[in-house]
């Protein structure tokens, strides 16, 4: 059954013949164009969608069997008819070997023309399903493949922030991953103080040691204070252009893309991660969002924990030191 996208484009120098196929095919519901002179039918073909080729094999400009072979070049899978008042066998046989859907003899019988034509357009119907349906399963190759791409670079990320105790060494490890996972050039992880008021950066790549030692970010303020409060993930396609965004230096950024994620521990925000100037000046991605997101869930994780022996390192050296004291007094009694 024709459809409202089916073009068919005919090619005759008779205009009786044009004019007589074309009221035939649209009567049947096709979008018909017609041309006697087949170098203009080849260029409207070049320029436009085509569906269909019906062409008389003796043109002046051009014969048919060149038209066939340009049709080919345009786009191989557009199927042609032929069309001839002198029927010959080697003609017709090189016709078909050159790739010609079909090869009818003049005067057309249209019964037989309009059987042709649905058949080849439905063959020409089902090979677009099919290479929609290849690039369909090359897109999802492709997805899959840097979906596992990512879960390999995250179990590896895992495995390295995993191992480290030390506080300080494991936010430089967090920071240097992030920026190694998302291809990043410049970032930072910055920490909450005890009372949430404030961020300070703790560790970073690309970034000057001033700034690193100075930044002091209020809860809230700019795109950092903004994730930290929120706890939502948050890309931003230009940096220089945000109104959250607060300069904390006078250096233009490669490129203007930026990413910021939650340091989060179900509802408790222990800092941020930012990357920006990502390799090649490309712009970050929706897929580095994901991946920085589900890595700073692990990484959040690591923080809590080093934190944690951290605070109970320092105790165990207060108790001792007390304990220290608590036994030289006893001796000096």
């Amino acid at each position: 059954m024709p459809t409202n996208t089916d073009r068919i484009v005919i090619i005759d120098d008779e205009q009786r013949m044009c004019d007589s196929l074309s009221a035939l095919l649209r009567n049947d519901g096709y979008d018909v164009a017609s041309f006697r002179n087949s170098l203009s039918a080849v260029d409207n073909i070049r320029a436009n969608r085509v569906d269909l080729v019906i062409t008389d094999i003796k043109m002046p400009e051009m014969d048919g069997l060149e038209i066939l072979r340009q049709v080919k070049d345009i786009d191989s899978d557009i199927p042609v008819i032929l069309m001839t008042g002198y029927a010959s066998l080697d003609t017709a046989l090189e016709a078909i070997s050159r790739g010609a859907y079909d090869y009818l003899l003049k005067p057309v019988e249209f019964t037989y023309l309009s059987l042709a034509v649905r058949r080849a357009l439905e063959k020409r119907r089902s090979e677009l399903e099919r290479l929609r349906l290849v690039e369909e399963l090359k897109l999802s190759n492709l997805i899959l493949q840097r979906r596992v791409g990512e879960l390999n670079a995250l179990y590896e990320a895992g495995k390295q922030i995993g191992s480290t105790v030390n506080l300080q060494e494991l936010l430089r490890q967090i920071v240097v991953l992030a920026g190694t996972v998302t291809e990043a050039r410049r970032g930072s992880i910055m920490l909450l103080d005890s009372r949430k008021e404030y961020l300070t950066i703790e560790a970073a790549i690309g970034l000057e040691e001033e700034i690193i030692r100075t930044t002091q970010l209020p809860i809230g303020a700019s795109i950092a204070g903004y994730v930290a409060q929120t706890g939502e993930p948050l890309m931003v396609a230009d940096v220089e252009q945000d109104p959250r965004f607060k300069r904390i230096n006078q250096e233009k950024y490669g490129n203007a893309s930026l990413l910021c994620v939650p340091l989060r521990i179900k509802n408790n925000i222990l800092g941020v991660i930012n990357l920006a100037n990502k390799e090649g000046n490309r712009e970050f991605t929706q897929d580095d969002l994901r991946l920085l997101t589900n890595f700073a869930s692990q990484a959040a994780v690591a923080v809590d924990d080093a934190s944690q022996f951290e605070r109970n390192r320092r105790r165990l050296v207060e108790f001792e030191i007390l304990h220290e004291m608590n036994r030289e007094l006893t001796h000096l009694d």
